[in-house]
């Protein structure tokens, strides 16, 4: 998700904190810092290319595949059995239904 989409649509005053991976960090590096700031609650990860969560996170991490066609036909039914708690949305502001669908299921 590129930064400034974020900020034109919004979700920048909606959300306590977006964390943006990459730039000058790996995935891990960035992940590693999330977990020392935020201990082990609960962290949705959203993202356009869905291998990208293969290998990655724990067992507090949501992954949301933010669905595009572009970007979708590389990614495999081997590489999205691989994630757990995976979502697909194809429009931004469903993620609101996801985040309710996650409090309900781990009772939060």
């Amino acid at each position: 998700m590129k930064e400034y989409r974020l900020k034109v649509a919004g979700f920048y005053e909606l959300f306590d904190d977006i964390i943006i991976f990459g730039g000058n960090m790996s995935l891990c590096e960035t992940f590693q810092i999330l977990r020392e700031k935020y201990g082990d609650e609960v962290f949705i990860w959203v993202d356009d290319k869905p291998w990208r969560f293969v290998g990655r996170g724990d067992e507090n991490t949501e992954y949301v595949w933010y669905y595009f066609p572009i970007t979708a036909k590389y990614a495999t039914q081997e590489v999205l059995n691989q994630i757990p708690h995976l979502h697909v949305i194809s429009d931004l502001w469903s993620i609101f239904d996801v985040i309710e669908r996650i409090k309900q299921e781990r009772g939060l």
